[in-house]
């Protein structure tokens, strides 16, 4: 489970940055917190539990959480 975690954060880091740079606006420092800062909590639950499925769980989710917040901010909502 630890494995497809780092993955998905892998995949998630990676979409993150190309919403956040192919963005129709140019973003301030704020918004960039905005989408890394759930993308940040979620690595550091993982990396302190990381035999936790729960922990993992929440990291994941978190993470997915900062690839929404992109997204959002990628379509100018």
């Amino acid at each position: 489970m630890l494995i497809a975690a780092i993955v998905i954060t892998a995949l998630a880091i990676a979409l993150i940055g190309y919403l956040l740079w192919k963005a129709p606006r140019a973003l301030s420092a704020a918004d960039f917190a905005f989408a890394l800062l759930p993308v940040l909590i979620g690595i550091l639950i993982i990396a302190r539990w990381p035999h936790d499925p729960l922990a993992v769980g929440l990291g994941v989710i978190l993470v997915l959480i900062g690839v929404y917040s992109a997204n959002r901010l990628h379509t100018g909502h």
